[in-house]
């Protein structure tokens, strides 16, 4: 099914023009309406600034224009009002070259008196610096440009839904080669791209500069790895083999291929990122990450996730998202699965791919479970509203996030994780959450209405049974504990937790000892701990302060009555510095209060702390130690649960 093809650039730039839609589309949506016509130039790219003019239809007698800008892009759930970048703007009737006058008539939105002109041509200014997967970038030597972020658009088609075409012309700096974007391309201008919406035009970011491209096909289709800043460190043909074989593990799970052509825009920029489309994703990474190995096993996990999403919300969508409203909120209580099981089985495809280790998959789940466990907003907030609320809280932490808020991405993930393990144990091992997920989507992919909780609901009972329903339901329509053991015992797993090994703690007659064995009873008030005790708080160490920036709930600093933003001084007189915190904290008393001193906004505070005695516990997860009868055979059930793990882990 695998077939990896690497083509020279000469090559490449033939499959530019593989989008979504094919040229015929395209024609057959301009004879219905007259296309919107971008030009975006570079000239002052040194200063982060994109000009762009466009051209507007004006319908015959229409005496006023409205322009609208999006106010988010799909998949980042914030409004991050975009329009805020727009330096310049001006109107210009395209026949007489008259100004017309145009003023902004909301925060998004400006209305231009079109004075009879049949087109408009309007021009702005962007700035272009903010470096993510959801926002543009522009600098001498590359660019990255979002559709939402770039793009105005008459209003009346946002609000109609109108399939107007929206054509694209890059006039690039000489020392940039090509633009990619996964649209169409004009055969007779490279640089110029073809969307026949402005959803398409949204749904395509673009890379401006000279990347690196490498193809290769899977499944029958084409798909392109386009690294833009490798600077030599970057092997992009390699990359692009263990890319394929993650396309290969997802196209197999589907069980279909929704796309004609696909494109991976990977951007070297010292940050990290995805954002999905329907047939492309965005990427940002670090030039290193390539050789260093558990780097780049981030880097692969990225892609893995971005690209189920070409199936989990591109085309199976949530309600709230089957249709985009580009100038406010949509609300959808779906995010769980959007996010949250697409997070599971991101790492888990790459580990059925043969590029994790059985013990590095199980590493990256212990992780999950280590911050779901440490995080007090599992008991606040369920998963539902989670999702809900992303749009004020998920892209909005503050110093109380992890006391109010769980993470739809992680804890969706886990209970993904354990609806796989019930699925699988209701039906005898002879179904998965792979099958609901492939009912799901072929029951509601590409249709008008999004599933729902409900539709979810019944594909579970219909694959297993009522039992497990009405358990998931429960799990993310409330904030409550997860209960990992059924998960353990169906794949023979067992929690490998440090704290076993630790000595016991001080018993309470002498609670100034500390945890040691290598040192005497005499000696007790000089131990050093062999753990750092958990304060329970985050802590930000530069310039020579410790500086705390969250404070769990109920732990020992919250309950000293620390704040975050205090700076800690010093502990039982003795100086707390950015290089001796927490080496000292290691050798104070534990068990009874000690005196600490704090700056809160400038005026010296005592307030004591008692540090715990025992370090918290660590969530790790390990292959359970197989019990042997006296014939030195495997235990049955121990063989069993092997069996059942190399299944699931495709191992």
């Amino acid at each position: 099914m695998l077939m990896l093809l690497i083509r020279p650039l000469s090559m490449l730039l033939l499959l530019v023009a593989g989008g979504c839609l094919t040229g015929r589309q395209v024609a057959a949506a301009e004879r219905a309406l007259r296309p919107l016509q971008y030009s975006v130039s570079f000239a002052d790219a040194d200063r982060h600034r994109v000009d762009v003019e466009l051209l507007v239809p004006v319908d015959a007698g229409a005496k006023q224009l409205e322009l609208a800008m999006a106010v988010w892009t799909p998949g980042s759930y914030l409004v991050r009002e975009y329009a805020r970048h727009i330096e310049q703007i001006s109107a210009t009737d395209v026949e007489t070259a008259e100004s017309l006058q145009i003023r902004k008539t909301s925060k998004n939105r400006w209305s231009v008196q079109t004075s009879g002109a049949s087109t408009v041509r309007v021009r702005y200014r962007l700035y272009c610096r903010e470096m993510s997967v959801r926002t543009n970038w522009v600098e001498r030597d590359f660019g990255v440009l979002v559709g939402a972020a770039t793009y105005l658009t008459r209003a009346d088609d946002l609000r109609q839904r109108r399939a107007r075409p929206h054509h694209v012309q890059f006039v690039l700096p000489g020392n940039w080669q090509q633009a990619v974007m996964e649209l169409p391309t004009d055969p007779a201008e490279p640089q110029r791209f073809l969307a026949a919406s402005y959803d398409a035009l949204v749904d395509a970011p673009t890379v401006l500069g000279n990347p690196q491209i490498s193809s290769f096909i899977v499944g029958e289709k084409p798909h392109r790895l386009v690294t833009l800043g490798g600077d030599g460190l970057w092997d992009n043909e390699a990359a692009a083999r263990d890319v394929a074989k993650i396309v290969e593990q997802h196209q197999q799970f589907w069980q279909s291929v929704p796309y004609e052509s696909y494109t991976f825009l990977n951007v070297i920029s010292e940050t990290r990122g995805g954002l999905e489309h329907d047939n492309c994703c965005l990427m940002m990474t670090s030039r290193w990450a390539y050789r260093d190995a558990k780097q780049y096993r981030n880097w692969l996990g990225l892609v893995s996730h971005e690209f189920f999403h070409t199936w989990n919300v591109r085309r199976l969508r949530p309600a709230g998202l089957e249709t985009y409203d580009y100038e406010r909120e949509n609300y959808t209580d779906g995010l769980w699965v959007a996010e949250g099981v697409t997070s599971y089985y991101d790492d888990l495809l790459q580990r059925r791919a043969g590029l994790l280790t059985d013990k590095q998959y199980l590493e990256g789940v212990s992780k999950v479970i280590d911050g779901v466990q440490k995080s007090g907003g599992r008991l606040v907030q369920p998963l539902l509203d989670s999702s809900h609320d992303a749009w004020i809280k998920y892209y909005r932490p503050d110093e109380n996030a992890r006391n109010s808020r769980i993470s739809y991405y992680s804890k969706g993930s886990l209970v993904a994780w354990l609806l796989d393990a019930r699925v699988r144990q209701a039906t005898n091992h002879q179904q998965s959450l792979d099958d609901v997920m492939r009912s799901l989507y072929q029951r509601h992919a590409g249709r008008d209405q999004g599933f729902t909780l409900a539709d979810f609901l019944q594909v579970v009972t219909e694959t297993a049974d009522a039992a497990t329903a009405d358990w998931l339901q429960q799990t993310v329509g409330e904030a409550q504990e997860l209960d990992y053991e059924p998960a353990m015992a169906c794949w023979g797993l067992a929690w490998n937790d440090k704290t076993q090994d630790q000595p016991p703690a001080a018993d309470a007659e002498d609670s100034t000892e500390t945890a040691s064995t290598t040192a005497s009873p005499e000696s007790a008030s000089s131990r050093e701990l062999t753990f750092t005790p958990d304060l329970g708080m985050e802590v930000a160490t530069s310039g020579g302060q410790v500086m705390i920036e969250s404070v769990d709930r109920l732990g020992p600093a919250d309950q000293a009555g620390w704040n975050a933003g205090d700076e800690l001084i010093a502990i039982e007189g003795f100086r707390m510095t950015g290089t001796t915190y927490p080496s000292r904290l290691k050798q104070m008393p534990i068990g009874k209060p000690l005196r600490a001193l704090l700056s809160r906004r400038g005026a010296l505070i005592e307030r004591p702390v008692t540090l715990p005695s025992e370090p918290s516990r660590q969530w790790k997860l390990s292959v359970r130690k197989v019990t042997k009868d006296a014939a030195d055979k495997p235990d049955a059930e121990d063989a069993k649960a092997s069996q059942r793990r190399q299944l699931w882990l495709g191992s």
